[in-house]
């Protein structure tokens, strides 16, 4: 009964302890203004979807105007320049977070396939894990703040 509990306290545990390792080698320069593997968050992505979702009224509204051949009151839209450099950080934010937390996912689901000792789920979440964190490494690479 007490390894049973032990091992049930320990998957959770080893199961965040490998997620809270980096999932890829970063080794750009601070000066190429990457964007970094701990910036791929949910709270920030959660914050850029608030931004994204209050942008729909005035550009609904602007799309209105402009169909029925009414000015627009710039004065509601973002300016160009903000607009020119939010938007994308925003997606990349967004999908950054969303290839992490796969990645990190199937991270956890190897985890407990290992600890279930099913070899072929983990086979097959080791497949999945070096999938998901390929493409999020991938991503990471090539990721940049437009300024």
């Amino acid at each position: 009964m007490t390894r049973l509990l032990l091992l049930l306290l320990a998957v959770p545990f080893t199961a965040s302890l490998a997620v809270a390792a980096p999932l890829c080698t970063d080794t750009r320069r601070a000066e190429d203004a990457p964007i970094r593997e701990g910036d791929f968050d949910l709270y920030r992505a959660q914050r850029d979807l608030e931004w994204l979702n209050s942008l729909a009224g005035p550009f609904g509204q602007a799309i209105a105007s402009a169909s029925t051949h009414q000015p627009v009151d710039p004065g509601v839209l973002p300016t160009e320049t903000t607009f020119a450099t939010s938007y994308p950080n925003a997606l990349r934010q967004i999908q950054g977070a969303l290839l992490k937390q796969r990645a990190e996912l199937a991270e956890r689901e190897l985890q407990l396939a290992k600890a279930r000792r099913r070899l072929k789920e983990a086979r097959a979440a080791s497949a999945d894990l070096e999938a998901a964190r390929r493409e999020f490494c991938d991503y990471l690479a090539t990721s940049r703040y437009a300024e």
